[in-house]
Formats: C-alpha cells, structure tokens, sequence
C-alpha cells in the first residue's frame, strides 16, 4: 500500500492503527492503500470494514470532544 499501517508511526507516509495519516492531526485514511500489502484476492469486503473501524474510532473522538 502507499499509505500503510506502521507500529511507527514516525514512519513517513503511513498512517496509525487507527487510520490517523502519521504526524498530523484529524487526517485519516480509510481506503485499501492502509494495507501494507494487496494480495491477489478482492478486497472490497476487507476495505469496507476496515472504513467502518476506522469511522467508528473518529466518531467517538468526536464525541469525547478528542478530534
């Protein structure tokens, strides 16, 4: 992916396990490009729940008046 998941998120160019694009505040990064690697197989599915993960986490942010 161009913009994947790191453990450090130091990492240029990646984002958070919560889809939090590195070293910025409230930009996040919800599509396939997240996946560090694109197997063979559709990933429609897996990108559709991973987008809803990730807006879940933002929505409580947003309420805990965190984001």
């Amino acid at each position: 992916g161009t913009m994947p998941m790191a453990n450090d998120p130091a990492t240029r160019y990646s984002t958070t396990r919560d889809g939090r694009l590195a070293n910025t505040d409230n930009v996040y990064v919800v599509d396939a490009s997240t996946f560090p690697t694109i197997p063979s197989k559709n990933l429609s599915m897996t990108t559709m729940a991973n987008a809803a993960r990730i807006s879940d986490g933002v929505a409580a942010a947003i309420r805990k008046g965190a984001a």
